[in-house]
């Protein structure tokens, strides 16, 4: 999910050659099925899905938006977290600081 959110954020289509059973099979259909990516584990498959990516711009570009408006969301939570922790770190001062 990392990967996918640090796509997103900038707008890149992403391309999934695998998941973990159980807490990243959601990942598949939520890249798939929001249009900013595709599923394979075959290295050929995957060569040739980026490659039509790339030689498509219209489809490349369509993509990247999808991408990008997915990414809004996983931005504002990055956000979030970043301000939570600063709230944390405030309240306790005394906290050791890297």
């Amino acid at each position: 999910p990392g990967t996918i959110a640090e796509a997103s954020i900038v707008g890149l289509p992403t391309m999934l050659s695998g998941f973990l059973p159980g807490q990243e099979a959601g990942n598949v259909p939520y890249v798939v099925d929001g249009g900013f990516g595709a599923f394979d584990r075959d290295p050929k498959k995957i060569g040739a899905t980026v490659t039509s990516w790339l030689a498509d711009q219209e489809k490349l570009q369509a993509m990247s938006a999808l991408a990008a408006e997915v990414g809004k969301k996983h931005s504002k939570a990055t956000k979030e977290i970043a301000q939570e922790i600063v709230k944390l770190l405030n309240e306790y001062p005394t906290m050791t600081r890297a």
